[in-house]
């Protein structure tokens, strides 16, 4: 957690305790909605993304089925494992493709919703648990990145989740052109208050309430831009970014608004467990990626007898009102965040917790290695005139 960290100075703290929201603090609301900007899909490998993305579908199953426990590396955050230098970079390439014209000059945070999640429980005091992100400034737009111990773990220590890799592989389907993706990655734009926030997170699949039982096909497929979908792979990042690869982008925008309102409606999460679990226990989760389908799948012994799917979307207007307050505390900890690394100059700095019995601190420090958020040029590219 302290590679690469200069600690013998801390550049600023944020204490959760003095994390007082005032009466004039913009409320945190769901209600304005967001929008889809891209998606793409991981390949199996990591080596190679395919934009525009498309999320697999959730089929209809026949119960019990009998799960093989995965015992297996597994990537908590692929961009950071394949692309550790500038973990974001595949998010702009998606960008390029799909929404060629978009300028980010008025985005303020620039984020992976683990990182949110883990904000959110130092802003509310509590944090379980140790983590790390490392902060880089483009203008006024703070990238907050996740910074794992290890890129990838083994699976071995959590009996359910295990099982739950193996339940996500037996129950979805990828639609065809797309059965060799390993993960499928969305990014919206969504408003923290007063902040304007764009979000990378990792969504497990589509689901269709009113799709006939016995039908086929999916109900998220890719947007449809003619030569903008495109095949990126590994070696060609970080090298030089064009100005124009896709020329035809007619009718872009609108496909984008379809696709985003699809996209929403459909969103789903799966779960699985011994224990059917209340959706309370992961509205979190489900309200920072706009998630409005809850699929619980019950398993004993590896042997999966029961799938609960709840929409908890109508949920996400009272959730946000009981939790208002630490919503608040956590643009405030964005905001201080971003200030401190603005004052270094250009960010490359690093935000550590540590948890204590007598401390909910997070310190700031300032990073070893000399580095920016994107490459040069698509820097230029995204935050220019």
């Amino acid at each position: 957690m302290w590679e690469g960290v200069q600690a013998d100075e801390v550049l600023g703290t944020i204490h959760a305790l003095e994390l007082n929201p005032s009466t004039d603090t913009a409320k945190v609301s769901s209600s304005s909605g967001c929008d889809l900007i891209c998606s793409y899909n991981w390949q199996i490998g990591g080596v190679e993304i395919i934009s525009p993305g498309c999320v697999s579908e959730w089929k209809e199953i026949d119960l019990p089925i009998d799960l093989t426990r995965a015992r297996r590396h597994h990537a908590p955050s692929t961009d950071q494992l394949h692309v550790p230098r500038h973990s974001f970079e595949p998010l702009f390439r998606a960008v390029e493709v799909m929404n060629s014209g978009l300028r980010f000059n008025d985005v303020d945070i620039i984020c992976n919703r683990n990182s949110l999640r883990n904000l959110i429980l130092f802003s509310s005091q509590r944090s379980l648990q140790n983590f790390r992100v490392n902060l880089l400034v483009v203008n006024n737009t703070l990238f907050i990145e996740r910074c794992e111990r290890d890129a990838s773990i083994i699976i071995r220590g959590s009996y359910d989740h295990g099982f739950g890799r193996a339940f996500e592989k037996a129950c979805i389907t990828y639609p065809e052109g797309l059965g060799a993706s390993s993960s499928h990655h969305c990014v919206l734009r969504c408003p923290l208050g007063d902040l304007s926030c764009v979000l990378r997170f990792e969504l497990d699949a589509s689901y269709n309430e009113t799709k006939e039982p016995g039908a086929s096909g999916s109900t998220n497929v890719p947007i449809d831009l003619g030569a903008q979908s495109l095949c990126w792979k590994l070696e060609s990042l970080s090298t030089d970014f064009p100005q124009s690869r896709n020329p035809k982008t007619t009718h872009a925008a609108e496909s984008m608004s379809q696709a985003g309102l699809r996209h929403q409606i459909t969103a789903a999460e799966i779960k699985t467990g011994v224990r059917l679990k209340p959706p309370n226990q992961c509205m979190q989760q489900l309200w920072l990626g706009r998630t409005p389908w809850l699929i619980r799948g019950v398993h004993s012994n590896g042997t999966s007898h029961k799938v609960v799917v709840t929409n908890v979307g109508d949920s996400f207007t009272e959730w946000e009102e009981v939790h208002q307050t630490q919503l608040q505390k956590l643009v405030m900890t964005l905001k201080q965040l971003r200030s401190i690394a603005q004052d270094l100059g250009g960010g490359n700095c690093v935000a550590v917790f540590e948890r204590s019995l007598d401390s909910q601190i997070l310190k700031v420090f300032k990073a070893v290695e000399e580095k920016r958020a994107l490459p040069e040029e698509m820097i230029a590219r995204f935050w220019g005139p």
